[in-house]
């Protein structure tokens, strides 16, 4: 028998097969499992060059997988330099830690914060403009950059050096309506959908190999957390796919990529003719560490912006519905063409009104071109309509969910939606016991890309603070930790087209493998809440220990 290069030995083996964990082993060869069970039937895999860990009550599961996450964007959250204001608490203590950290850095000439939310403030408190950061800064550009990643909010000096006028004469897509005005007309500071991506465009840019160095900082952050795959879905259109993931593609080339990145481009302004051009990229993004899954469109916004396309008008603004960024008559025709090319399709929906025009996106899919098999989604759905919850199942569409969005707009979700309405956000237990398949991820930069933190608020249906984010008359939606598991690993691998490949420990299946520091299963609240990854094995080498 040939001998195994790593034996791991634990009490508590978590394949994601089964509902609970076993005892026994994993034996590695080359990048494969080539063997998992007992104690006893690993040790003839073990000779005199096997490298032998016993990790005693550690859990070891398979290889975390973010199904949802924006890699660009989580290399600014972790690597680069700027304003931390995930934690402030308004819009004055926002503006004065940027003031903080532009005296902290005196080289920079733009100061760039991150994660401000208008959903964390003092209830009630308006939207951010300009006039608080050029009180603090009058001098420097701000781009302040929202936490849902739908907002943007600057400075005089930003706009300025942005040239709005310039980039909507470049861009005339660029919706207009999405710049906030003051009452006599001139830009407030805060900008929403559509503006985002531009805005970062123009506030964030570092040589080559900064940027270089940033990413891979970051592949190796994530393997610290446990993380090994991830859906990155950052809409990227055909023409931009090489230079956007330029990085990464050198990493692998060097033979230093440890992460699997399962791409979802988008095309520009998502136009049904384009489609064909995304093959043409293939090439690039055809391995087992880079490969191009299928396609990512987005058609409505968020609450907090009174952007997500609901079915009844806001409780709090009877005047709107939200917005739909793409018409029905141009969303449902690109969903069957891109079908019809063997792309599936993954759709940001958050409002109730966005999610039914998707579904029937993917039913008119199958009137016209059949069951393929593709594993087409919708991302977010916070809301989905007690109609639609059979549908996903009839259709084959899955569930893409973050459980750490419990955490974003909860506070305010009543306010704009009712306390009937919205007592199902977020319904995971809902949907799961309809029989919706479902993949699990943080959507980083948004929340935090340690993926520990989502178990807790998926298990406790709390934020970190402790505060339950049920909801009266909804029962308790909370997940049971081998769902939520489940849903990180083998539930992404589906989504990805790669669960013949990852996402269980199984002889056959890639050495994707991750170890917590404890049993999670028989963790406390609070041991659940501070857990961590202790070990971390890609394709078959250990790329993370403690």
């Amino acid at each position: 028998m040939k001998k195994a290069k790593l034996v791991l030995f634990s009490n508590a083996i978590f394949d994601s097969v089964a509902e609970s964990p076993f005892p026994g082993g994993i034996a590695i060869d080359g990048n494969k499992i080539v063997y998992i069970g007992p104690k006893d039937e690993l040790r003839p895999f073990i000779g005199p060059n096997t490298t032998v860990k016993d990790f005693g009550d550690k859990l070891i599961t398979p290889g975390f997988c973010d199904a949802h996450a924006h890699i660009e964007g989580g290399i600014y959250r972790e690597c680069v330099p700027q304003a931390d204001l995930f934690t402030a608490k308004s819009e004055d203590e926002c503006a004065r830690r940027c003031a903080e950290f532009a005296q902290a850095h005196p080289e920079l000439d733009i100061i760039c914060g991150n994660g401000w939310n208008l959903t964390e403030w003092e209830e009630g408190a308006p939207a951010p403009t300009r006039h608080s950061l050029d009180k603090y800064l009058p001098d420097k550009a701000v781009f302040n950059f929202c936490a849902d990643g739908h907002s943007f909010w600057c400075n005089t000096k930003a706009m300025e050096l942005a040239d709005l006028d310039g980039m909507m004469k470049k861009n005339p897509r660029l919706p207009a309506g999405s710049i906030v005005r003051e009452p006599d007309g001139h830009p407030s500071g805060q900008f929403k959908d559509g503006w985002s991506l531009a805005l970062r465009e123009k506030s964030q840019k570092y040589p080559e190999e900064t940027m270089f160095k940033f990413t891979r900082d970051y592949v190796k952050k994530l393997n610290s957390m446990g993380t090994t795959s991830m859906g990155e879905v950052s809409m990227v259109p055909p023409d931009a796919i090489v230079p956007f993931y330029s990085n990464v593609k050198r990493l692998e080339n060097n033979g230093e990529l440890t992460l699997r990145l399962f791409i979802y481009p988008g095309t520009k302004r998502m136009e049904t003719e384009g489609l064909e051009q995304l093959f043409q990229y293939a090439e690039f993004i055809n391995s087992d560490l880079l490969k191009l899954c299928g396609l990512k469109a987005v058609i409505d916004g968020v609450p907090a912006t009174y952007t997500a396309a609901l079915l009844e008008p806001y409780a709090d603004d009877p005047s709107t519905k939200g917005m739909l960024i793409k018409p029905r008559e141009e969303l449902i025709p690109y969903i069957v063409k891109a079908n019809a090319l063997g792309l599936p399709v993954r759709i940001h929906a958050v409002g109730d009104a966005a999610v039914r025009m998707s579904l029937d996106g993917f039913e008119e899919s199958i009137k016209v071109n059949g069951r393929l098999g593709l594993r087409n989604a919708i991302e977010h759905m916070d809301a989905v309509d007690e109609a639609d919850v059979p549908r996903f199942k009839e259709l084959d569409v899955i569930g893409s969910m973050q459980p750490a969005h419990l955490i974003m707009d909860n506070r305010i979700r009543e306010a704009r939606c009712g306390k009937e309405r919205s007592k199902y956000d977020w319904g995971f237990r809902r949907l799961i016991n309809a029989g919706v398949k479902m993949a699990f991820g943080t959507d980083a930069p948004v929340v935090s890309a340690n993926l520990y933190e989502s178990f807790y608020m998926a298990v406790y249906r709390k934020n970190l603070n402790g505060v339950s984010l049920n909801r009266e008359g909804a029962g308790d939606q909370s997940l049971t930790l081998a769902e939520t598991l489940k849903g990180f690993t083998i539930g992404g691998a589906y989504l990805h087209g790669v669960d013949d490949r990852l996402g269980t420990l199984e002889a056959g299946k890639y050495a994707d493998i991750t170890v917590s520091n404890i049993n999670l299963f028989d963790a406390t609240e609070e041991e659940l809440k501070t857990a961590h990854c202790v070990y971390t094995i890609f394709n078959g080498d250990v790329v993370y220990q403690e």
